[in-house]
C-alpha cells in the first residue's frame, strides 16, 4: 500500500498543490479537512482552479454547518452512493467524518487529506466499578492477539447507544463510546468487564485510526508539514512498518523566503501545565500576564486551553480563535500573536506511550510544540515574501526555544530572537516538582475470584491486628483480665465462701 506524503514548512503551497491535482485528474476524490469552515474555503478554491482551466467538475461539501436535514455521515454517504458514475467529482468532508465512514464506500476514490488527523490516535482511562454491568450488556470483549489488550466489540442484540445517552453518560467514558459508536477498533486492558467492578481498578484504552482503513481507494495523498514525527506517524510505523510506504514529495523546495525578524517573547522558565493552571500560584501567573498583555495593547491573533480563557477574555483587544488553527489562511495580516498553550502528556496518555514506546517528552513534542509552531505560522509568516518584523508571546522558555528551532530548521528564517518579558514578574516563580505518572497503565493480573478471597484473607488480617491493639490499650490502662470466666459470675454462681475454698 502507497501513500504520499505532501510535504513542507507552513505557507510553501502544500494544499494549494493538493487541490490542483484533484482539478487536474478525473475521477470521483473526497477531500478531508480539519474544520467545517475550511471546507467552504476550499471548496471555494476549487470552483476557481476548475474554471481557470476550463474544467467541468462537480463539487460538494457535506458537514454540520449546512442547514439540511438528516445527519452528516448519513448525508455523506448518501452523496457519494450518488456518485457512482460521476465522471470527475470532488466531495469534501471533515477528517471525522472520513475515519466515520465505511471504507467500502470509498473504493476507487481518490483521497485527500489536509493537514494531520488529529483523532487518529485517542486513549484514555475510565472508572467502571459501578458501569461495569452495563458496559458487559453494550459489549463484548474478544482476544486481539496481544496478551495486554482485548477488543471491544458490539452486541449484534442490543441497540446502539444514542448521542443523547453517550453525553449523559460519565464523563470520562464519552470519547470511549463516540469512538465506538463510529465504528473505529477500540481496546482495552480487561479480560472481562467484571475485573473492573473492584475498587481503585480503572479500564484503560486506546484506538488508532491509520490509513490502511482506505486499503482499495485509487490513491491517498496526505497533506503535511510534519507527518513523520507526528504521534499519527508513529501509530502507522508501529502498526505497519513497512506494509504502507510513505513517499515524501517536498514543496516549495525552490522557494525563495524573505528574512523576517521574529521576535518570541516568553513569562516564565518553568513549564506550564492545566494542572498547575488550576492552583493559586499558576492561576496568578495567568494573570500576570493577561495584564502585561492588556498593557502593551496586544492587538493580534490569540488563542489559550479553554480552561484558562477566564484569565483573558475582555482583556485583548486581539482575535481570539481556536487552539488549533492548522489550514486556515485568514490570520495572514497579523504581525503578532499570542498562545498560552500546554498540550502535554496526561495520565490519561499511558496507554498510548506503552503502546508507542514513547516517554512524556516525546508527546510534548509532538503535541504541544507541533501545536505552537502551526499558530504561530497562520499569521505573517504565511507569506514568503513578508520581510517585517513578527511578535510572538509564548508562555515558557522551554516552549520558545523549541519554536526557535523549528523556525530556523524549516527555513522560515534565520532572524529569531528569544527575549523574557521581566515586566509581567513572574520569571522567577518556581513551580513545585510535580510527580510524573508513570506511562505503563497498570492492570491488576488477578481474576477476580482471586483478588476476592484475597481481600477477605487481608480483612481477617485487619480484623486480627484490631484485636490485638484493642488488648494491648487495656492491658496498658490495667482493664485487661486474664483467662477464664470472670470472678464476680463465679461468685454468682457459687457464693463468696465456695470461692475463698
Amino acid at each position: 500500500m502507497h501513500c504520499t506524503v505532501l510535504t513542507g514548512p507552513p505557507g510553501c503551497s502544500k494544499t494549494a498543490r493538493l487541490l490542483a491535482r484533484v482539478v487536474a485528474q478525473p475521477g470521483r476524490h473526497l477531500i478531508a479537512a480539519p474544520r467545517t469552515s475550511l471546507l467552504d474555503e476550499l471548496a471555494a478554491r476549487l470552483r476557481q482552479l476548475a474554471k481557470a482551466q476550463g474544467v467541468t467538475t462537480s463539487i460538494r461539501a457535506v458537514h454540520s454547518g449546512q442547514s439540511q436535514q438528516g445527519g452528516v455521515l448519513r448525508r455523506l454517504e448518501r452523496t457519494i452512493r450518488g456518485c457512482t458514475t460521476a465522471q470527475h467529482v470532488v466531495v469534501l468532508a471533515t477528517h471525522e467524518a472520513l475515519v466515520s465512514l465505511d471504507p467500502d464506500l470509498l473504493a476507487d476514490w481518490h483521497i485527500s487529506i489536509d493537514e494531520l488527523i488529529d483523532t487518529s490516535v485517542a486513549c484514555g482511562s475510565f472508572s467502571a466499578s459501578t458501569s461495569w454491568s452495563a458496559l458487559a450488556r453494550q459489549y463484548r470483549l474478544e482476544p486481539s492477539g496481544d496478551t495486554r489488550w482485548w477488543r471491544v466489540m458490539t452486541r449484534e442484540d442490543v441497540e446502539p447507544l444514542s448521542l443523547g445517552e453517550i453525553n449523559r453518560g460519565a464523563s470520562d467514558q464519552i470519547a470511549f463510546h463516540r469512538l465506538i459508536r463510529r465504528g473505529r477498533p477500540v481496546y482495552v486492558d480487561q479480560p472481562e468487564w467484571e475485573q473492573a467492578r473492584l475498587a481503585g481498578q480503572r479500564v484503560s484504552w486506546w484506538s488508532l485510526w491509520t490509513v490502511a482503513e482506505l486499503f482499495g481507494c485509487a490513491s491517498i495523498t496526505l497533506a503535511s508539514s510534519s507527518f513523520s514525527s507526528s504521534l499519527m506517524g508513529m501509530a502507522h510505523q508501529h502498526l505497519h512498518g513497512e506494509a504502507i510506504r510513505f513517499r515524501e514529495e517536498r514543496v516549495g523546495m525552490d522557494q525563495l523566503r524573505a528574512r523576517p525578524l521574529v521576535r518570541l517573547h516568553y513569562y516564565t522558565r518553568h513549564r506550564g501545565s492545566t494542572t498547575w493552571w488550576q492552583t493559586h500560584e499558576g492561576s496568578r501567573c495567568l494573570v500576570q500576564i493577561s495584564r502585561h498583555l492588556e498593557q502593551i495593547a496586544f492587538a493580534g491573533y490569540w488563542s489559550c486551553n479553554s480552561t484558562t480563557q477566564l484569565a483573558f477574555l475582555h482583556r485583548l483587544r486581539g482575535r481570539w480563535c481556536e487552539p488549533k488553527l492548522s489550514g486556515t489562511n485568514r490570520l495572514r495580516d497579523n504581525a503578532a500573536c499570542a498562545y498560552i498553550y500546554s498540550s502535554k502528556a496526561q495520565a490519561s496518555d499511558a496507554p498510548i506511550l506503552e503502546l508507542l514506546g514513547l516517554d512524556r517528552a516525546a508527546v510534548t513534542r509532538a503535541r504541544e510544540h507541533e501545536d505552537v509552531f502551526q499558530f504561530v505560522m497562520r499569521g505573517a509568516l504565511r507569506d514568503p515574501s513578508y520581510d517585517g518584523e513578527y511578535d510572538v508571546y509564548l508562555y515558557s522558555e522551554d516552549q520558545a526555544l523549541a519554536l526557535q528551532r523549528s523556525l530556523m530548521a524549516s527555513g522560515i528564517t534565520d532572524r529569531v530572537e528569544t527575549i523574557a518579558v521581566e515586566e509581567a514578574g513572574i520569571l522567577s516563580v518556581v513551580r513545585p516538582e510535580a510527580r510524573s505518572p508513570s506511562t505503563k497503565a497498570s492492570r491488576d493480573e488477578r481474576t477476580v475470584q482471586e483478588r476476592r478471597a484475597d481481600e477477605r484473607e487481608a480483612e481477617r488480617l485487619r480484623g486480627k491486628g484490631r484485636r490485638a491493639s484493642a488488648k494491648a490499650l487495656r492491658v496498658a490502662a490495667g482493664t485487661a483480665r486474664g483467662p477464664g470466666r470472670p470472678k464476680k459470675v463465679i461468685a454468682a454462681a457459687y457464693g463468696p465462701d465456695e470461692c475463698q475454698r
